[in-house]
């Protein structure tokens, strides 16, 4: 099972995946941990790593891995979230292959570990993560990730001016402000 794997070998405490640069992170800020969000299981893997991508059959020339890899889930909640994490300082030229890859990859060791019966209960999310802010880009990264089998809503972008990826892992949409002082939701 990939998860048996992911613990074996990559298992930290950390609550963050890290990009090339110290301060590139998509994290789970601290602040937003509340009382109610207790009962939240989050799990953190980097797996861009020789020997993680090994372990999940993801090593050779051509092979997209993404960056990391997060594990969330919730006290009586049977949905489970694997969101894979991208980070790029400027192109993001493969971002959306690698994400996909990965995704096609972990599925399918999942499905051939007998989990079969329990992926309808797997939401896959994607966060792709830029150092600079992305410049219209989003449309066709998105329409990419949604052929390799991602919705819509479960796509985030995220920069160093906003790296919290506990909304997208709780479904709750961000709201920010335009140019123009309008509200509108980050996805």
């Amino acid at each position: 099972m990939p998860f048996s794997r992911l613990l074996l070998i990559a298992a930290n405490t950390r609550r963050y995946i890290a990009g090339k640069h110290r301060d590139d992170k998509v994290e789970l800020k601290s602040k937003d941990i509340t009382r109610s969000q207790s009962n939240e299981l989050v799990l953190f893997f980097q797996i861009d790593d020789e020997e993680i991508r090994s372990s999940l059959n993801m090593q050779g020339d051509g092979v997209k891995c993404c960056d990391g890899l997060i594990f969330y889930a919730q006290d009586g909640q049977t949905e489970r979230v694997i969101c894979l994490v991208e980070m790029k300082s400027s192109n993001t030229g493969e971002a959306a292959k690698q994400i996909g890859e990965t995704r096609r990859q972990v599925r399918g060791i999942l499905e051939a570990e007998f989990c079969g019966d329990y992926m309808h209960r797997i939401t896959w999310k994607a966060c792709l993560y830029r150092s600079h802010a992305f410049l219209g880009e989003t449309e066709s990264i998105k329409r990419e990730l949604v052929k390799y089998g991602f919705k819509r809503e479960d796509i985030v972008f995220l920069d160093k001016t906003d790296n919290d990826i506990g909304p997208l892992l709780r479904g709750k949409p961000k709201i920010m402000k335009t140019s123009k002082g309008n509200a509108k939701h980050r996805r």
